[in-house]
C-alpha cells in the first residue's frame, strides 16, 4: 500500500491463487476512505466471479458488500447495487472500459481514483489500447490522486516498467520494480496405486447409471463382433477342409472334372442349409 499511495504506477507480480485480484482492491478502500476503483478483467466470467467473491468477503467482515462492489460487462449486463451511489469497487471487462474511454475519456480520472489493470499478461488489442489510453490520460491529468496498478501472474516487468517509467518520474522514492507476491499452497499428500488398491469396492448394482449401462452394452457388442468374425473365419476354413475331403472321396483319382465341387456348392448358396 505504501507503493500504491506514493507512486503513480505500481506493478504487482503475483502467482496464480495468491489473492491479488480479490485482496488488492479491498486493501485500497480500507486505506483510503475516498478511493473509487475500477478493475479490468479479460473475461466476463472472471469479472462477475470476482465481484461476487469480494462482495461476500466484505459482507463477512460486517460491511455492506452489496453497495461497495459491482460489475459491468457490456451488453447491458450489470450488478444491481443496493446503494444509491456507484460502487466503490467496480469490476469490468477490458472491452467495457475501452468503450467507456472512447465515449468519455475525461470520466476516467474524474470519477475513479484508481484503475487496476489485472491479468496484464494477456496481451490483446483491448488490453494494449486501454494501457495506451490510460497512460496518455494520466500524463494529461492534473489529479495527483489518480493511480494505476498493473497486475499479472506472469508480468513482463521490464517491458511495462519502461512503458510507464515517465509517469513515476519525479516521484519521491518512485520505483517501477515489480512487487512480487508469492502464494501459500495447501499441503499435498501423495497416494500411489498400491495404496489405493485395498480401498476400492465392487460397484453397487443399484447405483448403476444409464451411461454405465450403455458403456457396458457397447463393450459387450464389440466383444461379440470380434468373436463372430473369428468364428466366421474358422467356419470358412472348416468348410474348405470338408469340401476337399468330399472331393477326394467322390471323384476317382486321375479323373478331371469339368466343374469343381466347391464352385458347384457355392452356386446353391444358402439353399443347401
Amino acid at each position: 500500500m505504501d507503493r500504491i499511495t506514493k507512486q503513480t504506477v505500481t506493478l504487482i507480480h503475483g502467482d496464480t491463487g495468491c489473492g491479488k485480484s480479490s485482496r488488492v482492491p479491498q486493501f485500497i478502500i480500507e486505506a483510503d476512505p475516498n478511493a473509487k476503483i475500477v478493475v479490468t478483467q479479460p473475461r466476463r466470467l472472471a469479472a462477475i466471479t470476482l465481484a461476487h467473491r469480494v462482495r461476500d468477503e466484505l459482507t463477512a467482515c460486517g460491511k455492506d458488500g452489496a453497495s461497495l462492489v459491482g460489475y459491468r460487462i457490456g451488453g447491458g449486463e450489470r450488478s444491481e447495487s443496493s446503494g444509491a451511489e456507484e460502487p466503490r469497487i467496480l469490476f469490468v471487462t477490458t472491452g467495457y472500459l475501452l468503450q467507456s474511454l472512447v465515449q468519455d475519456p475525461i470520466r476516467l480520472y474524474t470519477k475513479w481514483t484508481h484503475v487496476i489493470l489485472d491479468e496484464a499478461h494477456e496481451r490483446g488489442m483491448d488490453v494494449d489500447l486501454v494501457m495506451s489510453i490510460v497512460r496518455l490520460m494520466r500524463r494529461q491529468s492534473v489529479s495527483p490522486d489518480f493511480k494505476i496498478v498493473v497486475m499479472s501472474a506472469t508480468l513482463q516487468g521490464k517491458v511495462l516498467a519502461d512503458y510507464f517509467r515517465d509517469l513515476n518520474a519525479g516521484v519521491s522514492g518512485g520505483s517501477l520494480k515489480p512487487i512480487y507476491v508469492g502464494v501459500k499452497r495447501f499441503a499435498v499428500e501423495s497416494y500411489y496405486l498400491d495404496d489405493l488398491w485395498g480401498l476400492s469396492r465392487p460397484p453397487d448394482p443399484s447405483s448403476t447409471t444409464v451411461a454405465d449401462t450403455l458403456r457396458a452394452r457397447s463393450s459387450v457388442s464389440k466383444i461379440l463382433a470380434s468373436d463372430a468374425t473369428e468364428g466366421i473365419n474358422k467356419l470358412t476354413k472348416l468348410q474348405d477342409s470338408a469340401i476337399e475331403a468330399v472331393e477326394s472321396k467322390m471323384v476317382p483319382g486321375g479323373t478331371m472334372g469339368l466343374v469343381d465341387l466347391k464352385d458347384s456348392l457355392d452356386l446353391w448358396g444358402d439353399s443347401l442349409g
